[in-house]
């Protein structure tokens, strides 16, 4: 499991629709925040990165990092029941 975190600077919104698509070839994805996503793979952090990387300008920033355990609060049901296919939840 990743998680996907992105900067965009100064860009329309056209060009967040442009990742966010980007993101969501990966068949499993859950929106956790603006600009953070989950992604349930068996892929490499930087394989996804690398993919990613065509969406995006130089000036942007984009994290790509291994999710293995978490704890969250506010009213998340949906992240938990996305979480819950993946992990044994507490």
């Amino acid at each position: 499991m990743l998680i996907v975190a992105y900067d965009l600077h100064e860009k329309p919104e056209s060009a967040y629709e442009t990742l966010i698509s980007g993101i969501r070839q990966y068949s499993n994805t859950f929106e956790f925040q603006k600009s953070v996503w989950i992604i349930a793979t068996e892929r490499e952090r930087a394989n996804v990165r690398d993919y990613l990387k065509q969406f995006i300008q130089s000036d942007d920033k984009l994290f790509v990092g291994t999710l293995t355990n978490g704890s969250w609060t506010g009213g998340q049901t949906e992240l938990t029941n996305f979480l819950s296919n993946y992990w044994t939840i507490e």
